[in-house]
């Protein structure tokens, strides 16, 4: 075989599996719409959920148990956000960018500490002294897991300012 058909060759199989490559990215534009779609959905759903709670909450005004699951409740419709900002970008530029997952990871550092310190501070439940030591450690690490991540975060800024510049 000469060069010449070696070459006509390699260009035809070139050819192919570029229409596959794009067959595959087309695919994964669509399977990241219909997920940002369905992130969508959900935060309705769960924004819709928030305020039919915080009218209860008003209803039974003095228990605050109502008030800690609203926030809890708006916290996670939060997250989803975050996560539909990050699946937007990923679309518009073919990159998954991290600091959007950083934030995700914050709130949800932020709202277990939430849960954590509500559960301990419930007279309700009478926590043994086990129950205790486990939650203050729980808190403990979780306080350490957000300062890593605020960290994180403006490392990333940081680095992104320096890289414009």
């Amino acid at each position: 075989m000469d060069e010449r058909a070696q070459v006509d060759t390699d260009h035809e199989g070139g050819d192919e599996n570029e229409v596959v490559a794009r067959w595959f990215t087309r695919i994964e534009h669509w399977i990241t719409i219909g997920i940002g779609a369905a992130l969508i959905i959900v935060t309705l759903i769960l924004l819709t959920g928030s305020v039919a709670g915080v009218a209860d909450a008003l209803k039974h005004w003095p228990e605050t148990s109502g008030v800690f699951l609203i926030v809890d409740k708006l916290l996670f419709t939060l997250m989803l956000v975050e996560i539909l900002h990050t699946v937007r970008q990923s679309i518009t530029s073919d990159q998954i960018p991290i600091e959007p997952f950083l934030i995700v990871g914050l709130i949800a550092s932020v709202r277990r500490i939430l849960i954590v310190t509500v559960e301990v501070a419930d007279k309700s439940k009478q926590a043994d002294q086990l129950h205790f030591d486990q939650s203050m450690i729980e808190l403990g690490v979780l306080g350490g897991l957000t300062l890593i991540l605020i960290l994180s975060i403006y490392l990333s800024r940081r680095s992104r300012k320096a890289a414009a510049a």
